[in-house]
C-alpha cells in the first residue's frame, strides 16, 4: 500500500544514447537519473542520485508499472517504455 496519491509529474525519456543522465526537480527534491545501456543483455539500468550526488539506488533494471525508488514520500515508476512518473504519497 503506497498511500493516497496527491500529485503526479510525468517525464518523457528518450533512450537515444547508451549513457545519459537527466536532472529532475519534484516536490522540493532534486534527483539525478543516470541511464546506462547494457549491450550484452540489451536493456538499460538506472542509477539514481540525490542533489549532493549521493547514490540512492544503483543498477536498477526498469520494469513498467514497478516502482524504481521510494524516497521520503516520493515514488518513481515507469508507466510506459518512455514515460517516467513521480508521485507523492502521504
Amino acid at each position: 500500500f503506497l498511500g493516497i496519491l496527491e500529485k503526479m509529474f510525468y517525464f518523457d525519456i528518450n533512450f537515444d544514447d547508451p549513457l545519459f543522465e537527466i536532472e529532475l526537480d519534484v516536490f522540493g527534491e532534486s534527483f539525478i537519473f543516470e541511464f546506462e545501456f547494457i549491450e550484452l543483455e540489451n536493456f538499460f539500468v538506472i542509477h539514481i542520485f540525490d542533489a549532493q550526488q549521493q547514490a540512492l539506488a544503483l543498477g536498477i533494471r526498469a520494469h513498467i508499472n514497478w516502482p524504481l525508488l521510494k524516497f521520503k514520500n516520493i515514488c518513481f515508476m515507469f508507466i510506459t517504455k518512455n514515460k517516467l512518473v513521480a508521485y507523492e504519497t502521504l
